[in-house]
């Protein structure tokens, strides 16, 4: 049965590096933890960095045939030879293949790639459009659509980075998003899906034992 709940959940507490909502854009940061523009790269030098890096990773061979997505650009504090202040940017990358994360460092100033490091197995949040793949693979199956019944159009849908960290489990090396549904202030218990991306596999199965609703904003 499915039931929203006041219960805490230490699970959701103890949180995968990124939690998604799907009403995106987020909501704008309260005004005394807003972002300073000064730390963002402005449009022009985000795309600039993007084309960097896409160029290196081309020249370096990382690219496969396998999906390649852009996680993010962030602004570093940085200086140049002379010590004068210089900015550069961090591209990031997450390949499939390999369950590699490339990070690729860009000077601004200069317009070139300064270093490029590949990463494997590193925990990495998902990108705007690996978390709509997830949302509508779940969305998309019975077993889920029939658990969230009257929820089905009500619920908004989260996301939870999921990471195996021992080599023998099966899950381990793949990209794996665990969907919460939520109603008003609370979290479903039921039903408890994992998207595998790696596989386009949707996994539903009974939540845990002793495993209750968070309520949505409490700690």
């Amino acid at each position: 049965m499915i039931r929203p709940s006041h219960l805490g959940i230490a699970l959701l507490l103890a949180a995968a590096p990124l939690l998604l909502p799907s009403e995106l854009p987020a909501q704008p940061l309260p005004a005394a933890t807003a972002i300073n523009p000064a730390f963002q790269p402005t449009a022009v030098e985000r795309q600039a960095a993007i084309s960097l890096a896409e160029r290196a990773l081309t020249q370096r061979g990382l690219r496969t045939s396998g999906p390649l997505y852009l996680i993010s650009v962030e602004l570093l504090n940085g200086k140049d030879d002379e010590g004068t202040p210089d900015r550069k940017a961090l591209v990031t990358h997450y390949r499939y293949d390999g369950d590699l994360t490339i990070l690729t460092f860009v000077n601004l100033a200069r317009g070139q790639v300064s270093r490029v490091d590949s990463v494997p197995h590193l925990p990495t949040q998902l990108s705007l459009e690996e978390f709509t793949t997830a949302r509508n693979l779940g969305l998309a199956d019975a077993r889920v659509r029939a658990a969230l019944g009257p929820y089905l159009s009500s619920a908004t849908v989260e996301a939870m980075n999921i990471r195996a960290t021992q080599s023998q489990d099966p899950i381990f090396g793949h990209r794996v998003v665990r969907l919460l549904f939520r109603v008003g202030q609370d979290y479903l218990i039921e039903p408890y899906v994992n998207v595998d991306l790696t596989t386009a596999r949707v996994v539903v199965r009974e939540a845990p034992k002793g495993e209750h609703a968070h309520k949505h904003g409490s700690k």
